[in-house]
């Protein structure tokens, strides 16, 4: 809407102050809703309301027999200014600009190039008003369309503020402030702190402050940017005053600032979550210098150990997980603490109840992991932890996590730590890893440039699943099992059978970070009968299970884990087998049944232990009939008792 300031300023105003300007000034921002004609009398000659007028009478004012009582009249009506013509380069009588300004009415008359009677300069007037209209329109327009399309972007309000600016006028000067440390801020506390205070703590939503400047007067216009207190503080500042139409403007666009500040830091955290799922991914995947590669931008120096822990925090069932995440990333990495980061906060992208941390090996000189964590422990939460374990074998570290778990619930406390399954591979003869190169060497047919991508991908389905899988590698999970099956077919063994799977996995972990030296090895078999220490840890695994447990458990594994054969041959229900390994599963601290990478642990204990035959594994490097794995053989031991 059209303003007295802008009908008087400018290269070619419309209208020109009569008299003193300084009286005008409190009235030059005020919009003008209608123009409207006085007659002789200098009474409106319309019934147009009340309120916002501005009024043009032919003549210099002498005419009007009371003076007082005429612009009285006026004031009582709304009008905010009186345009009067006199004649051309006339001036109304002195007497009439003093009564005018007593009653605080501005006074104005044409410009040159403005008409010089009364109905065609109203004419003129209603056009610069609409034109104004449709400015202001037009203007509103292209900051929502801007606030929307950077809504939609998830971009931040600083685009936003620079356009207006710009629609403000040349030396408009636009600022958000946040906080006394802000840039800007301490220029504007020099004079209003008072107005800033009101603004923040909610007092007021709107307010306009002049300060002195090097060329006049500064007007600064502030907004409540936020919908809670303390507010965001959007100061803009401009050498002319503030008009209505422009100051509902940026009232307007300070309420979009907040929606955009909101949607940025929204955008902001999804990608700090994106990366942070990926750094889990290529530790999975076993790619650590990649992965601290990514990391160190949000957390220095986690991973750049060779070792750390894997921390789950399962969330109570009516608990939000974001909620959980954001507490435990407060207590792990105080945000007012001047020691470096502690761990890798990432919500889990397999269950979605578990909050998953990464963990330096050392917390700190006074505390340890575990007392950390005791602090991340509520109602119905557990927390399981891992020993510390090399990244290149996250995936074990975080499979004795999730065991973890297990025993937590059991635990008083809430938190379990635990070592990583019974890893046998470690604890195999050298001989072992040559045997291993010998099968991976068949995989030299798939193509070079996939090769690691599809391996990868192949020993994270044998482990975790072909779903879970697809999701840590970030990939679909048909891709994955097209992957998986690819490589179980170049080493020639059965994709479907639990004792063919435990043979990949064991070869692909002992070549994980080793080099082929070309050396001869011996078989499989013969290999597991040499391997006097990891016999020992299997039979100290098994060593808290009764007869009955280590019968169900090689049923369960000679039956290729399923539930019904197994039933069938232990002469049980299929519930009963079902509740029997839940209880052997909490003995062992094993989510027996969760992947096939639990079901290894039993087989190659149970194996090691003689409670299953050698032959039941086959070995690829062996001949076509040796590579038969002797399942029958199995299942007739325990069909026999």
């Amino acid at each position: 809407m059209l303003t007295l300031h802008e009908l008087v300023s400018g290269t070619d105003p419309l209208l020109l102050p009569a008299g003193a300007v300084a009286s005008t000034r409190p009235y030059t921002t005020a919009a003008i809703r209608c123009v409207e004609l006085c007659d002789e009398a200098g009474r409106l000659s319309t019934r147009s309301g009340t309120g916002d007028v501005l009024a043009i009478l032919q003549g210099s004012g002498e005419q009007l027999v009371a003076l007082h009582a005429a612009l009285r009249a006026l004031v009582a009506r709304g009008v905010i200014g009186l345009v009067l013509i006199p004649g051309p380069d006339a001036q109304p009588p002195a007497h009439v600009e003093a009564a005018a300004r007593g009653m605080g009415l501005p006074l104005l008359v044409p410009s040159r190039s403005a008409p010089s009677t009364a109905r065609p300069l109203r004419e003129r007037l209603l056009e610069r008003q609409i034109c104004a209209f449709q400015e202001a329109t037009d203007r509103r327009a292209r900051l929502v369309s801007l606030g929307n399309r950077l809504f939609r972007q998830s971009k931040g309000p600083g685009q936003l503020l620079r356009a207006l600016g710009a629609e403000c006028g040349e030396q408009t000067r636009v600022h958000i402030l946040t906080e006394p440390e802000t840039p800007g801020w301490t220029e504007l506390a020099q004079h209003h702190a008072g107005a800033l205070d009101r603004i923040r703590s909610a007092q007021v939503q709107v307010e306009i402050v002049t300060s002195p400047s090097t060329d006049g007067t500064e007007h600064t216009l502030l907004c409540a940017a936020g919908s809670t207190a303390p507010h965001q503080v959007l100061a803009v500042s401009r050498p002319d005053p503030w008009p209505h139409p422009l100051r509902d403007t940026v009232v307007e666009v300070a309420g979009m600032v907040s929606v955009l500040s909101l949607a940025e830091r929204r955008q902001v955290e999804e990608s700090k979550a994106s990366v942070r799922v990926s750094v889990l991914r290529l530790l999975m995947t076993g790619q650590h210098f990649m992965a601290v590669q990514a990391s160190e931008p949000l957390a220095p120096g986690v991973l750049s150990a060779e070792t750390g822990r894997v921390a789950i925090v399962r969330c109570a069932p009516d608990e939000d997980r974001a909620t959980v995440a954001k507490e435990v990333e407060r207590l792990v990495n105080p945000p007012d603490s001047d020691r470096p980061p502690r761990a890798i906060v990432i919500t889990c992208p397999i269950e979605d109840g578990d909050v998953i941390l990464l963990m330096r090996r050392r917390i700190g000189k006074e505390e340890s992991a575990s007392d950390l964590l005791t602090r991340a422990v509520a109602t119905e939460r557990v927390v399981g932890v891992s020993t510390p374990e090399p990244w290149s074998r996250t995936s074990r570290a975080y499979n004795a996590a999730f065991r973890a778990l297990i025993s937590a619930r059991q635990d008083p406390q809430r938190i379990s730590v635990r070592r990583s399954g019974t890893p046998m591979a470690p604890l195999l003869p050298p001989s072992a890893t040559a045997w291993a190169h010998r099968v991976v060497r068949r995989l030299r047919n798939l193509p070079p440039e996939q090769r690691d991508l599809i391996i990868d991908t192949a020993h994270q389905v044998l482990t975790e699943g072909t779903r879970e899988a697809g999701k840590y590698s970030g990939i679909h999970p048909t891709t994955a099992g097209n992957r998986f099956t690819t490589v179980m077919e170049e080493l020639g063994l059965d994709k479907t059978q639990l004792a063919d799977k435990a043979v990949c996995d064991l070869a692909l972990q002992l070549v994980k970070n080793t080099v082929d030296q070309e050396a001869p090895s011996p078989d499989l078999h013969k290999i597991l009968l040499d391997a006097g220490e990891a016999r020992r840890q299997a039979e100290r695994f098994l060593a808290p299970l009764d007869d009955e447990s280590i019968e169900t458990l090689a049923a369960w594994i000679a039956s290729n884990t399923r539930l019904g054969r197994a039933a069938d041959t232990l002469g049980i229900h299929r519930n009963s087998l079902s509740a029997r390994l839940d209880r052997i599963g909490v003995t062992l601290e094993l989510p027996l049944g969760r992947s096939d990478s639990e079901a290894y642990d039993v087989l190659w204990a149970l194996l090691l232990t003689s409670r299953l035959p050698l032959g039941f594994v086959p070995d690829p490097t062996a001949s076509a009939l040796e590579m038969v794995p002797d399942v029958s053989h199995a299942l007739r031991m325990h069909t026999e008792k």
